[in-house]
C-alpha cells in the first residue's frame, strides 16, 4: 500500500500544531500562577479551582466530542474547540474577577477537549493503519511541547507587556489556528468518500 502522501502530513502538522497550542491553553494560567493570584488576589485554593473546573469540564466533554466527532468529522470539530478556547483566552484576558475567569476556564476546558481526540481521528483517516501507533505517541510527544512554550514565552511575555496583552495574544493565536484548521483540513482523503 502506498504511503501517506504530502497532504496527509500537511493536515497532520496543522492538527499537532494546534494540539500544541491546546496544551498551551491547558497550562498557560499555572505557568503564571503566582501573577494569577496577583491579579485576582487569590489564594492557593482558589486558583486550584481553575484547574480543577477546566480538567472537569475537559473530561465531560469527552463523550460529547467523541459523539461530535463522528456524527461531523474532525474539521468543524476542531475549529470550533480552537474558537472557544479563543473565547476563554480572551475572557481571561479581560477578567475583572474570579467568577469571570472561572468562566474563561470553563470555556477552555470545552475547546481543549475537542483537539486531541479531532486530531487521532485524523491520523486514523489520513494514515496507513500500520502506521496509526507510531503517529498517535508522536502526536501526543509533540502536543507536550505546549507545556514549555506556556512555562517560557507566555511568562516571558506578561512580565514584558501585561496580563490584558498576554492572554489575547493567546486568543489571536486560537482564531489564526481556527482558520487554518478551516482552510486546510479535511476530514478524509476525496477517494474514500467525498469531503465535508
Amino acid at each position: 500500500a502506498a504511503g501517506p502522501g504530502w497532504r496527509s502530513w500537511l493536515i497532520w502538522i496543522v492538527g499537532v500544531s494546534a494540539y500544541v497550542l491546546a496544551v498551551t491553553n491547558r497550562t498557560s494560567l499555572s505557568a503564571v500562577g503566582v501573577d494569577a493570584a496577583d491579579r485576582f488576589q487569590a489564594d492557593a485554593a482558589t486558583l486550584s479551582m481553575f484547574a480543577v473546573v477546566q480538567l472537569a469540564m475537559y473530561g465531560g466533554m469527552q463523550i460529547p466530542v467523541g459523539v461530535l466527532l463522528d456524527r461531523y468529522g474532525a474539521r468543524p470539530i476542531m475549529t470550533i474547540g480552537m474558537l472557544l478556547m479563543a473565547a476563554g483566552q480572551l475572557t481571561m484576558a479581560l477578567s475583572p474577577s474570579i467568577g469571570v475567569a472561572i468562566f474563561a476556564r470553563v470555556l477552555l476546558g470545552a475547546g481543549d477537549a475537542a483537539i486531541f481526540p479531532a486530531v487521532l481521528r485524523l491520523v486514523a483517516t489520513w494514515f496507513p493503519a500500520q502506521r496509526g501507533p507510531i503517529m498517535v505517541q508522536f502526536t501526543g510527544i509533540i502536543g507536550q511541547t505546549g507545556q514549555l512554550i506556556a512555562l517560557v514565552p507566555v511568562a516571558a511575555l506578561l512580565h514584558a507587556t501585561s496580563w490584558s496583552i498576554t492572554f489575547g495574544s493567546i486568543a489571536g493565536l486560537c482564531v489564526l489556528f481556527a482558520i487554518l484548521v478551516a482552510l486546510l483540513v479535511r476530514n478524509h482523503p476525496s477517494e474514500v468518500a467525498e469531503d465535508v
